[in-house]
């Protein structure tokens, strides 16, 4: 973010309410997604916890399982 969070308005709210919490029923799908193919995926998300949004990376093994979860820091409005 560039711009302090209350002048991103409606964005900032699509993006908080288009953001994943881990674990949660929607990286389950994925897991499950995963197993029934046989695949192995990596995927980034919006990761949501507590107040503060995450660019992560979640990596699932072609078994479902999540076996690595990683967070890039960002700098945001306040930070920069």
């Amino acid at each position: 973010f560039v711009q302090p969070p209350f002048a991103m308005g409606k964005e900032h709210l699509q993006l908080l309410e288009q953001s994943v919490t881990v674990p949660s029923d929607v990286t389950r799908q994925i897991g499950e997604a995963c197993r029934e193919a046989g695949i192995v995926a990596s995927i980034g998300v919006n990761e949501r916890e507590g107040g503060t949004i995450y660019n992560a990376q979640l990596l699932f093994d072609a078994d479902g399982t999540l076996i690595q979860h990683r967070r890039k820091i960002t700098p945001t409005y306040h930070e920069r």
